[in-house]
């Protein structure tokens, strides 16, 4: 879930921007092989995403060294709490974390 669905309001409507974080938040698990957000109760979560905050198991990542630049940087733009900042599906196709792993 993106902070933006947190904070949705009759002003703050939300867009597919939320799925790019969710794919991130996907790619995150796979990566790791454990929960994005660790073993903290969901209200927790929620506080987490009303501030903005990335999920746990990111910085996590960032301090494996067999993880690549491309896989870091990809995620960062899906974690861009702004959704108009976050990049869109399109962008992201585009992204060497994708394009260099094509074969």
């Amino acid at each position: 879930m993106a902070p933006d669905v947190v904070l949705v309001g009759p002003d703050r409507p939300y867009d597919t921007k939320v799925d790019i974080w969710s794919v991130g938040v996907c790619i995150l698990e796979l990566l790791t092989g454990k929960a994005a957000w660790g073993r903290i109760r969901d209200d927790e979560i929620m506080d987490k995403l009303r501030r903005g905050e990335m999920p746990y198991g990111f910085q996590r990542l960032r301090k494996k060294a067999d993880i690549g630049w491309e896989a870091v940087d990809f995620l960062e733009k899906c974690f861009i709490k702004t959704p108009e900042n976050r990049w869109s599906a399109e962008k992201l196709l585009e992204h060497p974390f994708i394009t260099n792993n094509l074969n």
